[in-house]
């Protein structure tokens, strides 16, 4: 895309991945435009026909967009992140000074912070105050980030603030918005005219320690079931994952051992949809009973001993199969659990993170798996564009 193509949008997304924020900026009818560096989720992007940079946010800046009003970003999160080593965490108080150079319009050196995807999250910050210094500031903003980036978002919120921002910060979590799965963002809104605020829960969240409590007020949760017809029926899927700390996806860690011993133990009791082969979707589900398909000789359990009508776990990759007796098997729950399959496929990721169930994903599959657990979930997207805009 040529630079004089760029002045038509009105909106920027810094860290564009493969288009979270976008499909829901789509459906508002902005024009927007991504900045991502990964040519596989550029691929995923165009091939879903979002206005797409492939490059370097660090290369760009708001004088190249000069109509742009309003700035999105969701900076890598890797060494934020409880999964991964923890290097942006512990590198969490020099980042913060850095911001407070960056307000005071001091230099900054970045070379004493281990990983240089760590200082990314500063970049929404530069882009604020070169617009400012241009003449021509941003109307609105959203970034996005892990929880443990929100004390970076309050404090670029006190030099938003000094800038003539209204500012909203804190932490949503995305099945009160509709997705089926837990998974916690700090967020950030500002506006230049007018009341920032956080958008307000649409549906119930999920107290992981009370399953049966719901909020008043708004629509209960949507479970790994309502989502895929299959799988968990008495809560949202965990966080989906993009893979291992060290990158690659690990269809085995669906968002760590804690979290795999939460899907078997559901298994175990029976809050749980088997996957049924496309031609026997017809096959009955009854609350009250356990249906038996004999297919080769050998039977296979489809249960369901409550409603379906509650959300699910982080996303990772699912092999779909049947579970079969334990003693047709030889094993007890526990292995028969692990044996069954808890993976589910990108299609099934991405349905998890709210994408449209034929998103155009590319590249390898170890690619598309990161691309679905590094994205925004577009209905939370939505949900804090509607608000901010």
């Amino acid at each position: 895309m040529d630079a004089t193509e760029y002045a038509e949008y009105e909106d920027l997304d810094l860290f564009a991945g493969p288009g979270g924020w976008d499909v829901a900026a789509r459906s508002l009818k902005r024009k927007t435009i991504g900045i991502e560096i990964d040519h596989d989720a550029c691929d995923t992007r165009r091939a879903a026909e979002l206005p797409t940079i492939e490059g370097d946010v660090r290369e760009y800046g708001p004088a190249d967009f000069p109509n742009a009003r309003g700035l999105i970003a969701s900076p890598p999160c890797q060494t934020f992140s409880m999964a991964g080593k923890g290097s942006g965490r512990a590198a969490l108080d020099a980042v913060l000074m850095l911001v407070v150079r960056m307000a005071a319009g001091l230099p900054i050196d970045t070379s004493a912070i281990e990983d240089e995807r760590t200082t990314l999250v500063l970049e929404p910050l530069r882009w604020v105050l070169e617009a400012h210094r241009l003449g021509r500031p941003f109307e609105w903003l959203a970034f996005e980030q892990v929880p443990t980036v929100l004390p970076v978002w309050e404090a670029v919120a006190e030099v938003l603030a000094s800038l003539g921002y209204s500012v909203a910060t804190g932490n949503l979590h995305s099945e009160q918005y509709g997705v089926p799965q837990t998974r916690k963002r700090a967020i950030l809104v500002a506006r230049l005219h007018g009341e920032a605020h956080l958008p307000e829960p649409t549906h119930s969240r999920f107290h992981n320690r009370a399953p049966e409590r719901l909020d008043e007020g708004v629509e209960k949760w949507l479970s790994m079931s309502d989502a895929l017809s299959w799988g968990m029926t008495h809560r949202p899927y965990p966080t989906v994952a993009a893979g291992t700390a060290s990158g690659g996806a690990d269809p085995q860690m669906i968002g760590g051992s804690g979290a795999r011993a939460a899907i078997a133990a559901e298994r175990d009791e029976g809050r749980w949809i088997e996957w049924l082969p496309t031609d026997l979707v017809g096959f009955p589900r009854r609350a009250d009973t356990e249906d038996v398909l004999t297919l080769d000789g050998v039977d296979y359990r489809a249960r369901d001993l409550r409603q379906a009508d509650e959300p699910s776990f982080v996303v990772t990759e699912k092999a779909r199969s049947w579970t079969r007796f334990p003693d047709a098997m030889g094993e007890g729950p526990a292995d028969n659990a692990k044996a069954s399959g808890m993976r589910v496929t990108v299609q099934e990721a991405a349905v998890l993170q709210s994408f449209p169930d034929a998103y155009p994903w590319q590249g390898s599959r170890t690619k598309q798996y990161q691309q679905v657990g590094n994205a925004i979930p577009p209905r939370l997207a939505l949900a804090i564009l509607s608000a901010v805009l």
